[in-house]
């Protein structure tokens, strides 16, 4: 499986003309056993992706060090003293309050936060209004905290061409902010594509992928 995902990921990028190199692997691991994580971890993949504070915890503690944790799931502004200590990169900002409380941590300490967009509006979903991008912007550059990336979660679709358009929505709203070249306003990293559509994500420009199914086969 794990190889399948890789040759997908090749077959994208030759098509658009990138490294596949450039593209990062999350490899979603909630609900998946320390022991696959391990097995995944011996062939070489090194990012992993948890929606669950825990959970997270419970296997940063016992699987090794150089692990890059990614935290996927909703953030909880009462946890993110917690957060901090166990997650390199937290893809689902989109409260102000969860800024507020990222702001008292030093910087060091702080994860690569992205900010999750409702690139759809769907009203089931979480994440910033679209036409809310400009405001967020501004509260980062106020609080002094860098904005790393964006993350998007488009519909599930039987076919995943279906998704192209919020891709190609996302890489735009990624090249408005870095036009800026403010230094609080990296966002460096597009953070879109899960299992059935990464292949379209990385046509479209995703430097991250979050792919559990295709990677481990189906959760416990």
């Amino acid at each position: 499986m794990m190889l399948d995902v890789h040759e997908r990921i090749e077959d994208a990028c030759q098509k658009v003309g990138r490294e596949a190199s450039d593209v990062t692997i999350i490899a979603v691991s909630k609900k998946q056993s320390i022991e696959k994580i391990k097995q995944a971890y011996q062939q070489g993949q090194r990012h992993f992706g948890e929606n669950y504070l825990q959970e997270l915890r419970h296997k940063a503690e016992q699987l090794p060090q150089d692990i890059i944790w990614h935290f996927i799931g909703e953030v909880q502004s009462k946890k993110i003293a917690h957060l901090a200590t166990c997650a390199a990169v937290i893809h689902s900002t989109d409260r102000e309050s969860q800024l507020i409380k990222w702001s008292k941590i030093e910087d060091q300490k702080r994860p690569k936060l992205l900010l999750q967009v409702n690139i759809a509006h769907e009203q089931t979903k979480s994440g910033v209004k679209v036409d809310e991008i400009e405001c967020w912007c501004q509260k980062f550059q106020e609080m002094g905290i860098d904005l790393s990336g964006l993350m998007v979660f488009p519909p599930y679709a039987q076919n995943p061409e279906a998704n192209r358009k919020y891709f190609a929505q996302a890489k735009q709203i990624q090249r408005r902010i870095q036009a800026k070249q403010d230094p609080t306003l990296p966002c460096s990293i597009l953070s879109m594509g899960v299992s059935n559509d990464f292949d379209i994500a990385i046509e479209e420009g995703a430097t991250h992928v979050r792919i559990g199914t295709a990677f481990f086969g189906e959760r416990q």
